[in-house]
């Protein structure tokens, strides 16, 4: 399972308090299809507006088996922060 701060679910997300969300579209991500056509979903936006708790949500539907990560975008770019062309250059060198 995901390595999530706290259980969260969609069914305690408050769809009105984010109304440019589209619910149709997380709820559709919801069903998990984006896993069996290998794709990555990036949740990005400004602080405070549920990334983290879609993110949770959506990890706590995984079943067992399924692996799943959640990264925040300053752990991210950290490393590129700290030596950039180094980090960059052993990327490449992976397959």
């Amino acid at each position: 399972m995901a390595r999530l701060a706290s259980i969260k679910t969609l069914s305690g997300f408050d769809f009105s308090f984010q109304p440019s969300l589209d619910r149709n579209r997380i709820l559709a991500l919801a069903q998990l299809d984006f896993i069996d056509r290998h794709e990555v979903v990036h949740l990005i936006g400004q602080s405070g507006i549920g990334k983290s708790h879609l993110a949770a949500a959506l990890g706590t539907g995984l079943s067992a088996g399924v692996r799943s990560r959640s990264h925040y975008g300053g752990d991210l770019s950290r490393p590129l922060r700290r030596g950039g062309r180094a980090f960059w250059s052993g990327l490449q060198g992976r397959s």
